[in-house]
């Protein structure tokens, strides 16, 4: 039998074997979290380790349900977002590249919240932008007489569309803290 992963190209050969070999892992809840700036933390400790944060980088997925997991061989560790599944910086070609590392080809939508987060919805998903690189785009950021801002990106007007925090994920369709389904609640250790 294959697995539903079987022609994913996105994972590794040797993590598509060892899925086949054990397909029954338990999935992992409440351990791997993602900060507002796109950083790794393993029971709320932050992941230092350069080859440790370029794994969980390559092995980061979402699930049909709008959870996001980093798939460790054959167990889904889910992960806890602080706010948006993508964090973006501004990299110095001025291209928006995704935490994981992976450029943002296409904008569909900028959106401010009401915390004065500055939101892409790109080809590769919705991401907040690095509160560091914020003031990188405010000779960009322009607003008319009517109070409606607008930001210029790459020669392109963009209309920014204003929405609350608390709405994004229901917008964008992804779960800060995923379920154990055999809990029915969010559980703070290893689904066993």
């Amino acid at each position: 039998m294959k697995s539903n992963h079987e022609n994913d190209k996105s994972l590794s050969d040797m993590t598509k074997a060892s899925m086949r070999k054990w397909p029954n892992v338990p999935s992992v809840y409440g351990w791997l979290s993602l900060d507002r700036r796109g950083r790794w933390l393993i029971k709320n400790q932050r992941v230092t380790h350069k080859r440790t944060n370029r794994f969980l980088n390559e092995n980061y997925l979402a699930a049909a349900n709008g959870d996001w997991y980093v798939q460790n061989g054959p167990q889904k560790v889910f992960v806890n977002l602080e706010y948006t599944p993508l964090v973006f910086r501004i990299d110095g070609k001025d291209e928006l590249v995704s935490h994981t590392g992976i450029n943002a080809l296409r904008i569909e939508s900028i959106i401010f919240d009401d915390d004065g987060n500055l939101l892409f919805h790109t080809s590769i998903g919705i991401g907040v932008l690095d509160d560091r690189d914020i003031i990188r785009l405010s000779d960009s950021l322009t607003d008319d007489l009517g109070g409606n801002p607008s930001l210029i990106w790459k020669r392109t007007k963009f209309n920014v569309k204003n929405f609350t925090k608390a709405d994004i994920p229901e917008l964008f369709r992804f779960n800060r803290c995923p379920i154990n389904p055999e809990n029915k609640k969010r559980k703070d250790d290893i689904n066993v």
